[in-house]
């Protein structure tokens, strides 16, 4: 387990589907910038949320997190893969997003 603070540079659309079991399974991939005193090489963490996970920690864009993550690796056909998967996320600093039928309403009282 590792601890990370940064900001979510990249908010990925959500993969489900159904396993070769039949379980139903979500996931959300994120990209989180830890450290980016070098603005040419950035250092970030790629990461996954899983099932209800998603809806639970609802990270967001832009927003600055606390996330506690963990890394595991596994073999598949003789080749080894290692996935990071965050289970905490405390946000320090999200930016508030407008309701999109707030902004609707907004530009169709604009008069031109």
């Amino acid at each position: 387990m590792a601890t990370f603070n940064g900001i979510i540079t990249l908010a990925m659309p959500e993969a489900s589907g159904t396993s070769q079991s039949g379980k139903q399974w979500r996931r959300r991939s994120y990209v989180l910038c830890y450290d980016n005193s070098n603005e040419q090489y950035p250092k970030e963490v790629l990461f996954d949320v899983l099932g209800d996970k998603i809806d639970s920690l609802n990270i967001q864009q832009g927003g600055e997190y606390e996330l506690e993550i963990d890394f595991s690796v596994r073999e598949y056909q003789g080749k080894r893969y290692m996935s990071a998967n965050a289970w905490k996320a405390t946000a320090k600093n999200v930016p508030t997003t407008p309701d999109p039928q707030q902004v609707a309403q907004e530009e169709s009282d604009l008069p031109f």
